[in-house]
């Protein structure tokens, strides 16, 4: 998570450096990738149980959502540039999802 995040970063900050539109778009994509993760994460020591380990799954799960929220801001500055360079507001476009539509707010 810490990887994408910090290359997630690092686009949207040359992005803006360079006014590049396909950056700002890499990292609307990525963020799935690190929500896809945190959810793993979240399903994965809520089925098993904590034990007696309770306390660092407890630390797991803060950090896992602190990543998570991280690539959220991240996100935003995208499509913040996005609505620089193109002109255009990408945070209430629909996009489809398996068939259905969905817009982004709903994810």
């Amino acid at each position: 998570m810490a990887e994408t995040l910090q290359e997630m970063l690092a686009r949207v900050h040359q992005g803006f450096l360079s006014r590049d539109l396909e950056l700002a778009e890499s990292v609307l994509r990525m963020d799935s990738k690190i929500n896809q993760v945190c959810h793993s994460i979240f399903t994965e020591y809520l089925e098993k149980g904590a034990g007696r380990r309770s306390y660092e799954v407890t630390h797991l799960l803060f950090m896992a959502q602190a990543f998570e929220r991280a690539g959220d801001h991240t996100k935003n500055l995208a499509e913040e540039l996005v609505h620089l360079v193109g002109g255009h507001s990408v945070r209430h476009v629909k996009k489809r999802v398996s068939g259905t539509v969905q817009s982004r707010r709903q994810r």
